[in-house]
């Protein structure tokens, strides 16, 4: 972003939030309706979802730099997974319109759209019958 105006990075920046979360401590659960993505500042999470009434499994990690939610922001569907963090934790909350701004910039646009596509390929595996090998292991 360092290519945008200075007065667009704040009016963006003047939209979100920072806020730290604590170990066990949900940020987004599977099936909420929200509009916001976090990007991990510091700490680590954990995505972890339920399906067909088994017990949830992990998806992933994520670590600073990492970002989470796009799905749900950018599609405006329920939530795909539940994130929680697994160390003391600070998030920047994005919020849909904000995030809507940064993904028409190409560059930006292609690393979040990248990893929508390859969040959404894992969920189809996952709900995929007979499909083993999760980040849970087999």
């Amino acid at each position: 972003m360092s290519h945008w105006t200075r007065r667009r990075r704040e009016e963006l920046a003047a939209q979100t939030r920072v806020f730290d979360v604590q170990p066990g401590a949900a940020i987004v659960r599977q099936g909420q309706q929200t509009n916001m993505t976090y990007f991990l500042l510091s700490g680590r999470t954990a995505a972890s979802r339920a399906t067909d009434g088994e017990p949830s499994r992990i998806l992933d990690f994520h670590n600073p730099g990492d970002f989470f939610g796009e799905i749900a922001a950018l599609t405006n569907l329920p939530r795909t997974a539940s994130v929680s963090a697994v160390q003391p934790t600070t998030v920047l909350q994005v919020p849909a319109p904000v995030l809507r701004a940064m993904a028409s910039d190409p560059q930006l646009g292609a690393i979040l759209l990248g990893k929508m596509n390859e969040r959404m390929s894992l969920l189809n595996l996952i709900g995929s019958p007979g499909v083993a090998g999760t980040a849970n292991g087999p």
